[in-house]
Order: structure tokens, then sequence, then C-alpha cells
């Protein structure tokens, strides 16, 4: 089209020419660009508009991740440490002190901080944590879109849309506000990838080759290899009933292979499992991580924030904003069911048994329906007290189940794309073929993540200005009222925005604060039994100060001036007004 051939009558002008022709310059370009870079820009895109809210901001945190995000903003700068401070890999003092933390054990993800360390040293870990995020949602997504674009389907929009699911799962994108070890998918991929390559023989090369994956994978998330490994279990067994004789025949291979595998990995984590179970600040399983399940009802359910309940998102029966395993909602669930009937292969009906296997042992070793227990156990309780798997919260598990929903998809995609193609050739010109494409979406769009939502976190000058320093001598600690070990985070980045030159003590006064706050709130004295034991906790933990801030991340329902007089009960002094907070010197305490 040129202007001369633009109708003297009609409204189009040269300017409306040159903005269609540049349309179209564009959507020829667009469509010359390899998949892959395409696929890649979108998801890149996709994750830096997630956390956008993060990404412009350092003293922010996200409402699901609150202390769980702290924390891993803490273990980025553990990793940093390594090459500055020549801190050791494995233990940190500074965190939870005097307990100190075993990384491996308590969520250290080295695989992580150490890749991240520049990153970290050069914008801090508050925006490292954020860059750090929408760098992994994008990668796991772009690692699923590149298995299954090369070794499952052939249309690449089949791919695109797997990929998606993989890397802005419900679960992926609620781990990556708090949890980057577990939201870190996308070395997933490639391990399901060298696991079904197993059969082909060669064993000790792809073994290695597996090996050294799920190394990397344990040095990012130890759990997530038991998780996988579960996964990887249960869908061979649900495999096996739909073809026995194929996965008999396969079974010597890929046996051999896993062998290998297995003492590669082992050998190359075993110094880091030796210090998780027997080294300094050794890691206890909690028993109570039995009961930490999915609810029922979160199945159908849609994610906090997610397009369906954007802007005003709220997590219905999850223990933790982070731990969203199970909320795919109901349209994706139903279309998932349904893709499984319409394929009805051996591997889509293994796909949906494994699936509902895994699903159950998610619900934990007691099934609970709207927060509530039913009083019926679940199949996690056989397996709850295994060694292996005492570490594992089962609601995890749940995480095992975002790869067999990935292929799902991929899989019913790719069959709406040979759909559509045979529609077009009987019917060339036909716009029905969109009508796939539009039950795909109106499946996964209600379900897709929404930007993460966020709030403040304010540095009182006492520490920003570095008063803090007149009140803890080199060697003594800073304890925060209400006391750390709780959701909130601001313990932790008040120490970040230190450079951990300030220190601050663990939760060791927890059981203590919580029955002087039940005495306070009664209008009854604070017993001395209780005054004794929280004098003691501060002095194991070398606190020199109290300090207590009215402007901070606090959970509803608590009491600021019940935890005012509860404290100054308990150290027998009255606090002072300082540069923001309120200060109880202990030091002044006989």
């Amino acid at each position: 089209m040129t202007v001369d051939s633009v109708d003297a009558g009609t409204s189009t002008g040269p300017s409306d020419v040159v903005r269609e022709s540049a349309a179209q310059r564009l959507v020829d370009r667009l469509a010359g660009l390899p998949t892959s870079i395409v696929a890649a820009t979108v998801y890149l895109l996709g994750a830096g508009w997630l956390m956008s809210h993060l990404l412009t901001h350092s003293y922010r945190i996200s409402v699901n991740g609150q202390r769980v995000q702290a924390r891993a903003e803490w273990m980025l700068l553990h990793g940093a440490r390594i090459f500055t401070d020549g801190a050791s890999p494995w233990v940190e003092s500074q965190l939870d002190f005097p307990a100190g933390v075993n990384t491996f054990g308590g969520g250290g993800m080295l695989g992580l901080s150490v890749p991240l360390a520049p990153l970290t040293l050069l914008l801090g870990p508050p925006r490292a944590f954020a860059v750090g995020a929408a760098l992994i949602l994008a990668a796991t997504a772009f690692a699923w879109y590149w298995v299954l674009s090369r070794h499952i389907v052939t249309s690449r929009l089949a791919a695109v849309l797997g990929g998606a699911v993989g890397g802005f799962a419900p679960g992926v994108v609620s781990h990556a506000q708090g949890d980057l070890g577990l939201a870190a998918g996308f070395l997933v991929p490639f391990i399901v990838w060298r696991v079904l390559t197993l059969r082909e023989g060669h064993a000790l090369r792809n073994g290695v080759v597996l090996g050294l994956l799920c190394a990397w994978q344990g040095l990012i998330a130890p759990e997530m290899l038991t998780v996988l490994a579960i996964g990887f279990a249960v869908f061979f067994a649900a495999y096996a009933t739909q073809r026995f004789s194929e996965v008999r025949a396969h079974a010597p291979a890929v046996l051999r292979g896993l062998a290998v595998a297995g003492v590669v990995t082992l050998a190359l984590l075993a110094y880091p499992l030796w210090t998780q179970y027997f080294g300094p600040y050794r890691d206890h399983p909690a028993h109570t991580l039995r009961f930490l399940g999915s609810d029922l009802v979160s199945f159908v359910r849609f994610s906090a924030p997610s397009l369906a309940t954007h802007p005003v998102g709220q997590v219905h029966y999850a223990q933790l904003g982070t731990e969203q395993n199970t909320y795919w909602g109901w349209p994706l669930l139903t279309f998932l069911a349904v893709a499984a009937w319409w394929l009805w292969t051996p591997l889509s009906r293994a796909l949906a048994l494994a699936s509902g296997v895994l699903c159950l042992l998610a619900c934990g070793a007691t099934l609970t329906v709207k927060g509530e227990s039913i009083g019926i156990p679940g199949p996690w309780r056989l397996l709850a007290d295994l060694p292996v798997l005492r570490g594992v919260a089962p609601t995890h598990i749940a995480l095992a189940v975002t790869p067999l929903f990935v292929l799902l998809v991929a899989l019913a995609a790719q069959r709406a794309a040979e759909e559509v193609a045979d529609l077009r050739r009987e019917r060339p010109g036909t716009r029905l073929g969109f009508l796939w494409y539009g039950l795909i979406a109106a499946a996964l769009l209600p379900a897709a993540p929404a930007p993460v939502m966020v709030a403040d976190i304010h540095v009182p000058a006492f520490v920003s200005a570095g008063v803090w320093r007149s009140y803890v001598p080199a060697g003594r600690t800073l304890a925060v009222v209400p006391v750390t070990g709780s959701s909130d985070p601001t313990d932790l980045r008040w120490a970040m925005s230190t450079d951990l030159e300030l220190r601050i003590v663990d939760a060791h006064l927890a059981p203590t604060i919580d029955r002087a706050r039940t005495t306070t709130l009664r209008g009854l004295p604070v017993a001395a039994a209780d005054k004794a034991a929280a004098l003691k906790s501060l002095a194991d933990g070398r606190a020199s100060v109290l300090v207590m801030h009215t402007d901070r991340v606090m959970k509803p329902g608590k009491n600021e001036e019940t935890l005012w007089k509860m404290t100054t009960a308990l150290v027998g002094i009255e606090p002072v007004w300082v540069s923001g907070v309120w200060v109880w010197d202990l030091r002044t305490v006989a």
C-alpha cells in the first residue's frame, strides 16, 4: 500500500499508512525471530512484571514471603561473604545468634547464592533477591520450553504454553516470594529429560550427567531432590499399570543409570550431607512437618495474587503465604481432567493417575477441609517417619505434580495444534481453529499469577544512623521485641542494613514471651520464674539491649502496648525513646 493508491474519498491519511506499515514490519520481524528468542523474551517480561514492586524499591518485602524472603536475602549475602569474608559455606554464625544456622540443612541454597554473589555485591541483598526471583521464574519457564520443544512436542506454541505452566505455576511463584531454593526449578526439566534417556542405555554417560544435575539441584534445595524422587517413583508405578511390559523391558537400563547417578550425586554431596546431620548447628527435622499438608479445598482455589484474585488476593487455608503449592484453580483442573480423557493414551492416563496420588500425599498425615481436620488420616502418615522423608513437608510433594501438569498441558496443546492444522486443510480460511486456543486460554489465564503484593520495611534511625553502636558493644547482641522467630522480617533487614555488623539474638524468649503476654493481658503480675527465665535467655544470647519499633510489619492481633508493659515487667526496667525505637538498656540490669 502506498500513499498514491489511497482513495481520496477515504479518511486514511499518510500518518495512518505509516503506522500500518510500521505495525506490519513489527509483525513480520517478530514472525521471523526464532521462537526460542520470543519465548525467552516473553518469560523475562512476565517475570519482571510479577516482581516489579520488589525490583523498584529496596525497602519492600513480599506480603506472602516476609521473614522467609528476608532469610533468603540473608542467605544470598552469606553466599557473597564466602568470597569477601572467607565465611564457611556450610555454617552461618551471624544468623540466629548464638544458635547459628547449618546452611545446607537450613535453606542455604548455595547452588544459587554462590552464582548470584556478584549480583548480591553489586545490588545488595534485597534487590538481588528481586532480580534473582525474576530470573529464576524466567529460567524455569524457558528450561521447560527448551526440553518440551526438542524432546516432547513438535508444536512450538505447545512448548511455550507448557513452559509458562512450569515456570509460573502457583507453587513456583509463591516460593519465589520467599524461598528461592524451592522456586528454582530450572534444572528440573533437564533432570526429567535425563531420567527418560536412561532407557536408551549408556548407563555411565547418562548416569554421570544426571548425577551432576542432581548434585547441583541438591546444593540449591536438598528437599527438592527427595520430592523429585517421590514424583518419579509414583509416575513410573502409574505408567507400569498402563505399559507394564515396556517398563519391565527398560527397567534394567534405567536402574543401572540411576545407580551411577546416585553414586555421583552422593560423592559430590557427601560432605554437605555430613555437615547437615552431624556438623555444627546440625539440622533436626521437626515432627510437626508431617502436618504441613495442603488443604483439600486449596486445589480448586486460586493463588494470591493471581489474575483471578487480583488486586485483592487472599490466601485461603495455606499455612504460609509461600506454600500455595496446590492453588491451581478449578478451571485449570477441569481442563487437565478433560485433556487426560481427550488424549486417552497410556501416557496421559499415567500422568493423571500419578498426579492424583501425589496430590493425596501432599495433603499430609491428616486430611483437612477449609482449615479444619476431618479426622481422616492421609497416606503421608505411612511415609512420614521414614528417615529420608522425615525432613520433607508433605505440601512440597505438590511441587512434583507441576512437571506432570506441564506435560499434560503441552500434550493437549499439541493435540489442539494438530486438530487446527487438519481443520485448516479441510476448510481453508476458517477461523474456528481459534476456538481450541480460546479454551486453553480460558483454563490457564485465571490461574496466571499477578504482581506480588508488597509492604514497606522501615529501618529506624536507631539502626540506619548507627545509634545502636552506643548500646551494643563488640561481642554483644541486640534483641527485638517481639522476638525474632515470628513472621516479622524486620530484624533480619536491620542486620543486613549494617552489613552484618549488628548481630540480633535468636528467638530464645518465645515461650517466656507467650506466657508473659497472657499474664499481662489478664492484668496479673509476671511470675518471678518467667522473669528469671527471660533474663537468663537474654544473658545466654549476650544481648545488651532490647528494642521495640512501633512502625513495623506485624502480624494482626499484636498489641504494642501489651508488649511494652510485658517487656518492662520481664526485665524490670523502664525503656527510653531513642531515634524511633523503645530501648531497654540491659547493661543496667544487675
